[in-house]
């Protein structure tokens, strides 16, 4: 949303705060954000995405280690085990473990970006609608992480 939407419905109160003010020659609504948080639970990504696994790391530490590599798209936690870090190139496909682990999964966006005005109703209306659509259409813009979000939507309804 531009400036002039700023505090106006449909932007939320959310993403307003959200959006960073500065001035000084930037512009609005264009940012770097922090890592995403995913998924929190017994998940996992696909194997083959695993650049490395390290061990006695806090996630602070895990995300510093998957920024200084640049194959690394996306980093793992695990809340039981403390100290576990999976950096993955990948994460296509988001599977239940089958053990009783609560892992924390992570997107790394490495540019600049901008908050959606309402992002709860994005998902909700335009989304999740063209996704359960009988034709989705093929030309819908893709939100960062987009596609590990839909899988997360998934797997609940997978299980049962």
């Amino acid at each position: 949303f531009g400036e002039a939407f700023a505090g106006k419905p449909p932007v939320t109160a959310d993403s307003n705060s959200d959006v960073p003010r500065g001035g000084g020659g930037t512009v609005f609504n264009q940012f770097h954000v922090e890592a995403q948080q995913i998924l929190s639970g017994p998940y996992a990504c696909e194997r083959d995405g695993e650049i490395t696994r390290t061990y006695g790391v806090d996630r602070a530490e895990c995300q510093r280690l998957c920024l200084d590599d640049a194959t690394c798209k996306f980093f793992l936690v695990n809340t039981d085990n403390p100290g576990l870090c999976q950096l993955l190139s990948k994460c296509d496909h988001i599977g239940h473990t089958g053990l009783p682990a609560t892992n924390n999964l992570f997107g790394v966006i490495n540019k600049v970006v901008c908050r959606i005005a309402d992002p709860d109703a994005c998902w909700e209306q335009r989304v999740r609608r063209n996704e359960l659509s009988s034709m989705p259409s093929q030309h819908m813009d893709q939100c960062e992480l987009q596609a590990q979000l839909e899988n997360c939507d998934v797997v609940p309804l997978s299980l049962g």
